[in-house]
């Protein structure tokens, strides 16, 4: 049997071994280590979300606009449903409100469009819209009379009692005429002539 000195003298020298090992590892560690590349940490700090108003403006500035004949042009083909596919045709509260504010614009609805299409579908018009659009045209129908009534004597034509006219005289009239007149107070012929004809429609449904 070995001896209690022999076993005292493995235990050391197996411990001396570990030892040189476990500084093998650790120096082969730190080699390793300093080959390794060198990174930036990344900063992982969120960003800034934009305020609610920020995205409003932003999604504001994306949207195309639309333009007012684009404007006219969809809701001439809503009116054209409400006449000729009533089955189809569906409410739409945004194209009323357009059509009853630029229904008396004559570059957007002709003669023959607002007749035939615009009153045609506002002879269905109930509840306060009615009664808002009857208002806003008797008030523009009484506003035009009274801008007539006071326009001055001398700004209607004289052409009649006047014997002897120029050449420059004639060609100032002629431009005269072909310069449309300025709405009195805002409400021109055309308009005014709508206007009253939106009053007759609906006081002849009220009967």
């Amino acid at each position: 049997m070995p001896s209690s000195e022999t076993k005292s003298s493995k235990r050391k020298s197996s411990e001396k071994s570990q030892k040189k090992e476990e500084k093998r590892q650790r120096k082969n560690q730190d080699f390793i280590d300093a080959a390794q590349p060198k990174t930036t940490p990344i900063d992982e700090t969120p960003t800034e979300e934009p305020t609610p108003v920020e995205t409003i403006a932003e999604e504001e500035q994306k949207a195309p606009e639309i333009s007012e004949i684009d404007q006219r042009d969809a809701a001439l083909a809503y009116l054209s449903m409400f006449i000729h596919q009533k089955e189809q045709w569906k409410f739409q509260k945004a194209k009323q409100i357009w059509i009853i504010k630029n229904m008396f614009k004559v570059h957007l609805f002709d003669d023959k469009q607002f007749d035939e299409m615009v009153c045609a579908y506002l002879e269905n018009l109930q509840g306060q819209a009615r009664s808002n659009l009857t208002e806003k045209a008797k008030s523009m129908v009484e506003t035009y009379k009274a801008a007539k009534k006071e326009e001055p004597a001398a700004t209607e034509a004289t052409t009649e009692t006047t014997t002897e006219a120029t050449t420059e005289a004639v060609t100032t009239d002629e431009a005269a005429e072909e310069t449309p007149s300025k709405p009195a107070s805002g409400v021109s012929k055309d308009m005014y002539k709508r206007a009253k004809k939106i009053v007759k429609l609906f006081a002849a449904e009220s009967k």
